[in-house]
């Protein structure tokens, strides 16, 4: 276990779990620190492809997912709808590498599909009007596979590179039971954030788009 990777699981579970079982009731306050996150994995993550090196294996990859990491959470303080799209592509591109690992494919082929399932995704969170339910079951699934994830970060299973064939298809390519513990945990945040009173905690007419 490498102390990067110890202080990645760290945050990672940490902001998974706020995530998982309080995404809705504290979501514009976590809004930063998820968007923060996304950035951060999407800048390690591009300059890994475009350079031809491992997942946070080089000081620029680390710098472009810090910088990247800052603007987004700073969209996000901004402009909520901006990462509540952020936050469907997320989920949709983490999805669609998962489902690329089920098959063993890598590489741009495996991105371009999860790229192709996020953008989806984004439209449907745009489409639907963000309600309660699709904040809930968002949250839930993106932080559960943070959590995971992490998890296997702090107890040295997986290494930072990993993460480079995305967050779902490194919990696969440890151990398929992980992805197990990954459904359970989600179903988990599911149920305790829809048994959570909705009225009390927030608006839900400022979910709305404009």
């Amino acid at each position: 276990m490498s102390l990067e990777g110890f202080l990645l699981g760290a945050v990672a579970l940490v902001v998974g779990a706020g995530f998982t079982f309080y995404g809705f009731k504290f979501f514009l306050i976590l809004l930063p620190l998820w968007a923060f996150v996304v950035g951060f994995a999407a800048g390690a993550q591009g300059m890994a492809v475009l350079f031809g090196e491992g997942f946070l294996a080089t000081i620029i990859g680390w710098i472009v997912g810090f910088l990247l990491g800052a603007v987004f959470a700073v969209l996000s303080y901004l402009w909520y709808w901006a990462a509540v799209t952020l936050l469907g592509f997320f989920v949709g591109y983490q999805l669609g590498l998962g489902v690329m690992a089920l098959v063993s494919a890598t590489g741009f082929f495996a991105i371009a599909i999860g790229i192709i399932l996020g953008v989806i995704f984004a439209i449907g969170t745009i489409l639907l009007g963000v309600p309660r339910a699709l904040v809930v079951v968002l949250t839930a699934i993106g932080g559960a596979a943070t959590v995971v994830a992490g998890a296997l970060l702090i107890i040295g299973r997986i290494k930072p590179e990993a993460l480079g064939d995305g967050i779902v298809g490194a919990i696969i390519y440890d151990n398929f039971v992980w992805l197990i513990a990954f459904a359970v945990v989600a179903a988990l945040g599911i149920i305790w954030q829809l048994r959570m009173p909705s009225a009390e905690d927030l608006d839900e007419s400022q979910w709305r788009y404009a």
